[in-house]
């Protein structure tokens, strides 16, 4: 059982991994294929930043 778990939080920092990464580079077109493949804009990175918070930081406009 902590093994799912760990392999689910490990699947989750990756998937909020992506969704981060897409944003910091203005990538609004992968950003939403990520989001319409299922990945939740609530996940965070290790540091508990969204996709979001990290578009609004860099004053993205067509993310944040």
């Amino acid at each position: 059982m902590i093994y799912c778990h760990s392999n689910f939080y490990f699947s989750n920092v990756l998937d909020a991994k992506q969704l981060i990464e897409a944003a910091q580079s203005n990538d609004k077109e992968r950003l939403l294929q990520l989001l319409d493949s299922g990945k939740s804009a609530k996940l965070a990175d290790d540091k508990g930043r969204t996709a979001l918070h990290v578009a609004c930081a860099k004053g993205l406009p067509d993310i944040g």
